[in-house]
């Protein structure tokens, strides 16, 4: 009896590499199936190019911070003059001071500005804000929609639960869909504090 031969090697193993670290082989940004997972290599304006060679119209501009395109000249020239001086300080320094003052003059209503490392911390203090801001405890959500963290139910119920230990009462947020047809909005006496 002989020994069938291996498969043979794949063309570009970085996906297999990626399904093999990563649930889905994805960080969560798209949740492609097992044969439609990429792993990107480079970019250039508005293309991106995987690990096979293969070029792609980038349409996500990594959510938006990307928006000049990927390697545009005028930021890695602003990004090395600045790593010369320390890229990450974890405080408040004065690029992120000058950052600041330049966003509220552009955006009067951001008279106060606060900086966060994702889009989950972002969302979580809105949450809080709103709950201060109103008085008002409930949070109205859409099923299915992408808000970083705000789109897991249980890490929103987590989080929810320990704003109420903190906060006193905070009765769960609900889902759009939870009212199967009825307006639930108004079964519900308070009003909420956002959307």
């Amino acid at each position: 009896m002989t020994t069938p031969p291996a498969p043979p090697e794949p063309l570009d193993p970085w996906p297999a590499r990626a399904r093999a670290l990563f649930p889905a082989g994805s960080n969560g940004e798209f949740g492609l199936p097992p044969n439609l997972v990429t792993v990107l290599d480079r970019g250039q304006g508005c293309r991106v190019w995987d690990t096979a060679g293969q070029p792609y119209l980038d349409m996500s501009m990594a959510w938006g911070s990307a928006l000049v395109g990927h390697a545009h000249p005028k930021v890695l020239e602003a990004a090395a003059v600045a790593a010369r001086d320390g890229a990450n300080f974890a405080a408040v320094n004065r690029r992120s001071v000058q950052l600041a003052e330049r966003l509220s003059a552009i955006c009067p209503c951001a008279a106060r500005v606060r900086f966060v490392a994702s889009g989950t911390e972002a969302t979580l203090l809105c949450l809080r804000i709103a709950h201060v801001a109103t008085g008002r405890s409930k949070v109205l959500r859409f099923a299915g929609a992408y808000l970083s963290l705000a789109h897991d139910d249980e890490a929103i119920n987590e989080f929810a639960g320990r704003l109420a230990e903190a906060l006193g009462s905070l009765p769960p947020s609900y889902r759009s869909a939870d009212h199967r047809g009825d307006d639930h909005h108004a079964r519900h006496q308070s009003p909420t504090s956002c959307i």
